[in-house]
């Protein structure tokens, strides 16, 4: 039994259905991302969680007790949202400690609280001061002890960082990382940066239109993407997904131009479907300037773009009918025409079924 339990909920604004069905089972302690393209469901899954919407269908379960009608301060949970909420005539310790004082916190006690989640967050020094003497970072790991000091059993934050730069953001996501590994709190996270799942989440809930597409650890999701909706989501580059056709029992032509070979139980687990969909990560292809590929499939072609991208570059080039995309190590320069020569081993390939449902054949079994 999960420690967090969503027992076919579904959700409906009317009569648009945002959530058709969903059932998921969270272990305590863990840090579990829900990530996805806007729309997707992840914040209204999220506030089915904390309470601040009404359940359609299905039940919410918190540690074994069924929570679906009880109001989000008999759940023992604590939220951060995008917009920090910090009260702006308050300085930080009051911003932290205002909601013990609500409950009815003795002094002594909100002070011991405030002080161990203001040394746990850097804040010690700004105590005395106010939000407008704070740097958005700084306002965030406030808006974080507000939760901490709570004790709760359980954090909610929905989409924390996207108000901060890059660089900032980059350093929270650290942070917050390490915070839930030092608290042991479970904790579910929302964003739609794929790179912020990825690098935070000890597992991953992929939604797109109110469903799960898959639920599993980054490496799993990456390397085993159960569809191509996931395949093309998870990933920077995006997976090239390549239209493939069948000309023999274990062979398939990708782009109506390069042969792919297969393994046999690869070729088994295709069945006898005739038309396919092959994806191959960018990083998987490589340039063999001036000579033919070595790996399985292998052709030539002109470059149509090259991105520098620092220590690496992105080329762009096609296969067949279709553009592909190169992710190369170095800054080597092809100009745009110039030819070269690419190939991958049929061992990183995925093949799906046509209509891009599902994977039939991983990579590692090819």
């Amino acid at each position: 039994m999960g420690f967090i339990q969503f027992k076919n909920v579904t959700k409906s604004f009317g009569k648009t259905e945002v959530i058709p069905d969903i059932s998921l089972d969270i272990s305590k302690g863990e840090l579990i991302v829900f990530v996805g393209p806007s729309g997707c469901g992840k914040s209204t899954l999220l506030r089915l969680l904390a309470g601040l919407e009404e359940v359609t269908a299905g039940t919410v379960h918190i540690n074994g007790e069924d929570v679906t009608h009880r109001q989000p301060k008999e759940r023992n949970i604590a939220m951060v949202f995008q917009n920090y909420a910090l009260y702006p005539h308050m300085t930080v310790e009051e911003n932290i400690a205002f909601s013990m004082k609500l409950s009815g916190v003795p002094k002594a006690e909100r002070q011991k609280r405030v002080k161990e989640a203001a040394d746990l967050l850097g804040l010690g020094e700004l105590l005395a001061r106010k939000p407008r003497e704070l740097s958005g970072g700084q306002r965030q790991r406030v808006a974080m002890g507000r939760a901490i000091v709570r004790d709760p059993q359980v954090f909610l934050m929905d989409e924390p960082l996207s108000n901060l730069d890059a660089k900032l953001r980059n350093h929270m996501r650290v942070e917050i990382r390490q915070l839930q590994r030092r608290l042991g709190t479970t904790m579910i996270y929302v964003t739609h940066d794929q790179v912020e799942a990825m690098t935070m989440a000890d597992r991953i809930v992929i939604l797109d239109k109110g469903n799960v597409r898959q639920f599993g650890t980054p490496q799993e999701v990456y390397c085993q993407p159960a569809n191509t909706f996931v395949a093309d989501f998870i990933g920077s580059p995006s997976i090239n997904l390549l239209p493939a056709e069948r000309i023999s029992h274990a062979t398939l032509r990708l782009g109506g131009a390069v042969d792919l070979p297969l393994a046999p139980e690869c070729a088994e687990a295709l069945g006898s479907a005739s038309a396919f969909i092959v994806g191959i990560r960018p990083e998987h292809i490589s340039v063999n300037s001036g000579s033919s590929g070595n790996g399985a499939a292998a052709w030539k072609t002109a470059v149509t773009l090259n991105e520098l991208l620092g220590g690496e570059s992105l080329l762009h080039a096609t296969l067949g009918t279709e553009s592909v995309r190169v992710k190369m190590t170095g800054r080597e320069a092809f100009a745009p025409g110039e030819t070269v020569s690419l190939s991958f081993n049929a061992e990183h390939a995925h093949v799906f079924s046509e209509d891009g449902s599902v994977c039939l054949c991983h990579s590692q079994d090819v």
